[in-house]
């Protein structure tokens, strides 16, 4: 029974975090830093694993491969753009498709720990993937907790598994890696 009443107060103190936060609408700079972390960073127009055109932070240039009209104008890694263009173009892409997309689907108020998870998993499955999501569903729901189970469900190829743990661990906890 101990155990039962913590569980309820910690559960009762999320819940009143939760209520006196302010709804996040963008990114945070430890969630940005975390997004890096997991997409990469190239100053330079480079065919992404499924051989389209990308730039920067997965940025996504065109479908198909880098031409050198997209080197002239994305970069080389001899000739890089700046950081603060390949920043711009990041923020660019989150605040008109992955943030709007988050706001847009989770109807529920989040921290912005939370929110900066989703971005990064709605950054990497796409928009539509993480609308349609059984995360978004839980949220929406109130199961948070079934939420953060859910992200892992997101795991293919293999290869994506860490990351999830990691999207799953700072939705759950505010663990910037």
């Amino acid at each position: 029974m101990n155990a039962y009443k913590a569980a309820k107060a910690v559960r009762q103190r999320l819940d009143a975090q939760i209520a006196r936060a302010q709804p996040a609408k963008q990114v945070s700079n430890k969630g940005l830093a975390f997004l890096l972390a997991e997409e990469g960073y190239r100053p330079y127009a480079y065919d992404d694993p499924a051989g389209h055109c990308t730039f920067g932070v997965g940025h996504l240039v065109h479908r198909g491969a880098t031409t050198a009209a997209d080197r002239t104008t994305w970069g080389t890694k001899a000739k890089p753009k700046t950081r603060a263009e390949v920043m711009r173009v990041l923020r660019e892409d989150l605040a008109t498709r992955y943030e709007p997309a988050v706001r847009e689907a989770v109807k529920k108020p989040l921290l912005p720990h939370q929110y900066d998870a989703l971005v990064s998993l709605c950054f990497n499955i796409g928009t539509g993937g993480f609308k349609g999501s059984t995360v978004v569903k839980r949220i929406n729901a109130g199961d948070f907790r079934g939420a953060a189970d859910a992200i892992l469900m997101w795991n293919k190829p293999a290869m994506l598994i860490p990351r999830r743990r990691r999207e799953r661990e700072l939705f759950l906890n505010a663990t910037y890696r």
